[in-house]
């Protein structure tokens, strides 16, 4: 009874939804011995969690277009992302694709996101939606950094998701790292810059090799067209099928992450011990 009673008062010191509290509870019970080395969210393709699987690590993913069970505004899908994380081992990873399209310059006149108001217009359903998922996924990542388990969030260049609040929030109190690069540095056929903020110690390692692998790409397609008027303004239009194509990881990017990861030295989290909390130390 004492153990339970520590757990659940260092699981309210986490900055968690108050409604997460008894899930999180619940789910570290239940694992008596993590046997997950990372989980992919928001895993589309999922090129990313088989890369990881190529080297050996035991991965799982959550993508809403495998079942409404994987809908993470959704109870069943919410439980399930969050026992995934409880059953990940201490340094291990879980890496969130953030859904893009409302943070993107491509999309944000549909959401009336900008630089200086990257929350948008939050009467609109669209940012409604996208700004619930966000939430989510920070507050996943803040999980895992209460677990000891890596986490990384990745976005396009052009995306103010790193400038809302929430976001940076995050990032401070967790110390976490940025790393950027193309995403044809890994066999991509499109100029896709990615930015990447997040804990794991092997992000810099990745920046590296992206960009040592630079000039290989260079005739990469890229995924706008820009116009001008004439009156000389600028227009700026994205090919809607390239965009989508431009989703999905390359088994390239997959494989690169998943030898990185499986360099380290990650260990099964005794559950009854003390957890690591942003409130220790």
């Amino acid at each position: 009874m004492g153990s339970r009673r520590h757990l659940r008062n260092q699981v309210h010191t986490w900055g968690l939804p108050a409604a997460w509290v008894p899930i999180v509870l619940a789910c570290l019970l239940a694992t008596t011995c993590p046997d997950l080395d990372g989980v992919e969210v928001f895993a589309g393709a999922k090129e990313l969690t088989f890369g990881c699987r190529h080297y050996g690590l035991a991965f799982e993913t959550i993508e809403k277009e495998d079942g409404d069970d994987q809908d993470l505004l959704k109870d069943a899908g919410l439980k399930k992302a969050i026992l995934f994380i409880c059953r990940t081992k201490e340094k291990g990873l879980l890496w969130l694709g953030v859904p893009c399209s409302s943070w993107v310059f491509i999309g944000r006149s549909n959401s009336g996101r900008s630089l200086w108001r990257p929350q948008g217009n939050e009467s609109l359903p669209y940012t409604q939606l996208h700004n619930s998922l966000a939430s989510v996924a920070l507050s996943l990542a803040r999980l895992a950094f209460c677990l000891g388990i890596y986490y990384v969030m990745e976005q396009p260049s052009t995306s103010v998701f790193w400038h809302w609040q929430p976001t940076m929030e995050l990032i401070c109190e967790t110390a976490a790292q940025r790393c950027s690069f193309n995403l044809s540095a890994f066999g991509a056929d499109t100029q896709k810059r990615l930015v990447l903020h997040g804990t794991a110690p092997w992000l810099r390692q990745l920046q590296d090799f992206a960009a040592a692998r630079r000039s290989r790409p260079a005739q990469a397609e890229s995924l706008v067209t820009t116009r001008v008027g004439p009156s000389g303004e600028t227009k700026v239009t994205g090919k809607r099928k390239r965009l989508k194509e431009s989703q999905a990881y390359t088994a390239q990017f997959g494989r690169k992450v998943g030898a990185l990861q499986s360099r380290l030295d990650v260990k099964r989290r005794p559950v009854a011990r003390p957890l690591f909390s942003l409130m220790d130390g």
